[in-house]
């Protein structure tokens, strides 16, 4: 079976019972506009450490190809591509997602982190979705639970950005939380007599900074580590070194897409999601990489190619013994 059937050339393409439409018809740019949230979704995805949040993302984009099929579907047929307990549940996480995170105020600029920025962008590409398909809706007959389906989706990737916000520069979910709260302004000023007010008043506690890489120094360390193990006559070692959220923020390659590359950062990712469910008990060196940590909070991995594994843990022992305290201050 060919992949093309060229009768895209003559601008129109053939829904799932073989009906050719127009690559204008408000059906076939819905079908293609699923097809890009299912893209976004699939790239988070990919992104993501946490094993859950990995198979809940993978029902979503099973569910948004059976909306796609739906759409396809031939005019008068009501096909019901989402059941009632889907949407039941997404807004159940929904509401369990917010419980956990603080109250913000304000709009809230995307990029906080890389990993919120593609939630968001999927968000948006859901927003587009959900107005596509009231378009659709208007002219042919369409699943009313895909259109609720679609509306808390968009809520959902938008409070998943959130957390990925919280999440950031190495701070567990459990300590932004209490930070936040810690720094909340009291509810209503305590009226206090003179007498008291004389007292001394003792100074506010001072909220410890929370550390994360600084990109320089690690790319400054990196350049070091190179000079002193790469060399003509040896094995060259590939490094890299990640953010807490699994970021690249310095490799000694120049090829950034190489295979040697790829080695190294998925070192660095296994060290991050192996810290990520166990702790800092994980944090030795084991399987190329090593993950860092700066006053008990985890900054960032470092994983090495090239050698054998036991040749490459001995170098990501001294890559991260060199990567101490290059942290921002």
């Amino acid at each position: 079976m060919k992949l093309y059937e060229k009768t895209g050339d003559h601008k129109v393409t053939g829904l799932k019972d073989g009906t050719c439409v127009s690559k204008q018809d408000v059906r076939v740019h819905l079908m293609g506009e699923l097809d890009e949230l299912n893209s976004h979704i699939g790239l988070v995805r990919s992104l993501t450490q946490n094993k859950a949040l990995w198979q809940e993302l993978l029902e979503i984009q099973k569910i948004l190809l059976a909306i796609k099929h739906g759409v396809e579907e031939p005019e008068g047929s009501r096909v019901k591509s989402v059941a009632s307990t889907q949407v039941k549940d997404l807004e159940a996480k929904i509401g369990y997602l917010e419980r956990q995170l603080p109250q913000t105020e304000g709009e809230i600029l995307p990029g906080g982190c890389f990993y919120s920025a593609q939630f968001d962008i999927a968000r948006n590409v859901a927003r587009r979705c959900e107005r596509r398909f009231a378009e659709v809706a208007a002219r042919y007959p369409m699943d009313e639970l895909a259109a609720a389906f679609l509306n808390r989706l968009s809520d959902y990737l938008y409070i998943q950005a959130r957390f990925a916000d919280a999440a950031h520069q190495g701070l567990s979910l459990e300590q932004q939380i209490a930070i936040q709260v810690e720094n909340r302004p009291a509810a209503a000023p305590v009226a206090v007599s003179a007498a008291e007010q004389k007292q001394e008043t003792p100074d506010e506690p001072v909220v410890e900074k929370i550390p994360a890489l600084c990109k320089d120094r690690v790319t400054n360390r990196v350049k070091k580590f190179s000079a002193r193990f790469n060399n003509s006559y040896g094995t060259f070692y590939t490094v890299c070194v990640l953010n807490a959220d699994g970021e690249l923020l310095a490799t000694n390659s120049l090829a950034r897409h190489s295979v040697q590359v790829h080695g190294a950062m998925a070192a660095a990712k296994e060290a991050l999601h192996r810290c990520k469910v166990q702790g800092e008990k994980a944090a030795g060196v084991m399987k190329n990489g090593a993950a860092l940590y700066e006053n008990g909070y985890l900054v960032g991995a470092v994983g090495i190619y090239g050698g054998n594994e036991k040749m490459n843990n001995e170098k990501a022992q001294l890559a991260m013994e060199m990567l101490k305290g290059a942290v921002q201050r």
